[in-house]
């Protein structure tokens, strides 16, 4: 197998045997005979001289395909192999180098237009991660100003509740359309916002409980007065003294605040009929043998209450317990697991719409009984 030549000692060969040839070490000639032996010097070179012009041609053209591949990379500048290719063809441009070197202009001209071509991939790569970070870094600030939108929820006094829910729900469609998917570097602002939520999503809680404790005080508040209303029926208070308690009932009333239109009808109509009670004789009549008869039924709703909210029952009910208990899983109306909050509303509100008189114990029951249903609303 014949070698390649070696062009470059074929180049340094013709170069020092130009400069021999030319140097006065060789004495002088009659100029008439070195032109002769000049002629014949270069007639003598020329084959080899040919050779090297062809073999600069063929470097030359490979050094343009270079260019080519190196120029076709730009339009694949952001794949992931791409630097990897054009170090493979900046190490091929330089194993030509060596072996053979063109003219000095086709060699500054040709490498002038190489280096420009693979300095385009990496500037287009640059260009393109300089882009890719300034949008991070704007997703960033956008997603850092939700994160204090929804920290700032978590402080604020004002607006109802549905505006901090509306608030928190666009926040959050907005967080999830420019967070897009998992990014490894934005895990301490998600976790930002997730906390933020969160507090947002516990004053709406606290508001929610105070606003359901606001609801049963209230109904609490009313069926006390109208238990003034009932005792003064039931202890025959004179004109006077019903007098004076009629405008004290109606301005105290007047001052709370109004329930649901459902609820504040049933206890207005208690109310009235105390207030028609007090003021003629003959309804007092009739309301005081209703408080008599209702009795019994406002100590059986509160032992239902008691059983559907698994509260304790005093010691002298547990046998009315027990019979109430069976009594409701025979009729199948529900138990004391799956009593709903809704169901033991409704049923404190009918106690408290049915006009009596409870004694303290009756009383304390009610009260720790309106404490539980409120806490298990609240929790819906």
């Amino acid at each position: 197998m014949t070698e390649p030549p070696d062009w470059r000692a074929i180049e340094r060969w013709l170069r020092d045997t130009d400069q021999a040839w030319r140097d006065s070490a060789l004495g002088s000639v009659d100029p008439g005979a070195w032109k002769k032996l000049d002629v014949r010097l270069k007639e003598a070179l020329a084959p080899a001289r040919d050779a090297l012009a062809t073999a600069r041609d063929k470097a030359k053209a490979g050094r343009e395909v270079l260019i080519a591949e190196a120029l076709a990379l730009g339009a694949k500048a952001m794949e992931r192999d791409t630097p990897s290719q054009v170090k493979a063809i900046q190490l091929r441009w330089q194993e030509q180098a060596k072996m053979l070197s063109l003219s000095p202009r086709d060699e500054r001209v040709l490498w002038d237009q190489f280096r420009a071509a693979c300095d385009a991939v990496f500037n287009a790569r640059q260009s393109k991660r300089k882009e890719e970070d300034g949008k991070k870094s704007e997703s960033r600030r956008a997603l850092d100003e939700l994160c204090a939108q929804v920290e700032q929820l978590a402080k604020t006094s004002d607006g109802t509740e549905q505006d901090l829910k509306r608030s928190l729900r666009e926040a959050t469609e907005k967080w999830r359309a420019q967070a897009g998917g998992f990014d490894p570097s934005l895990r301490d602002v998600e976790a930002r916002f997730k906390k933020a939520r969160t507090a947002v999503e516990g004053l709406l809680a606290t508001r929610a409980r105070t606003r359901e404790a606001a609801i049963w005080q209230t109904l609490l508040a009313k069926e006390r007065l109208c238990e003034e209303l009932d005792r003064a029926v039931a202890d025959g208070a004179g004109a006077d003294a019903a007098q004076v308690l009629t405008a004290s009932v109606q301005e105290r009333w007047a001052q709370l605040p109004e329930m649901s239109a459902p609820w504040e009808k049933k206890m207005a109509a208690r109310r009235d009929a105390g207030l028609r009670a007090v003021a003629d004789a003959g309804a007092a009549t009739a309301h005081a043998a209703a408080i008599g008869r209702n009795a019994e039924p406002r100590r059986e709703i509160l032992l239902a209450l008691e059983l559907a909210l698994g509260l304790e029952s005093p010691a002298a009910f547990q046998a009315q317990r027990l019979a109430l208990q069976v009594r409701q899983l025979k009729e199948r109306f529900s138990s004391a697991a799956a009593t709903a909050a809704e169901t033991a509303g409704e049923r404190l509100l009918a106690w408290c719409a049915l006009p009596g008189v409870a004694d303290p114990q009756d009383r304390q029951r009610s009260e720790r009984i309106l404490g539980k249903v409120g806490e298990t609303k609240a929790k819906a």
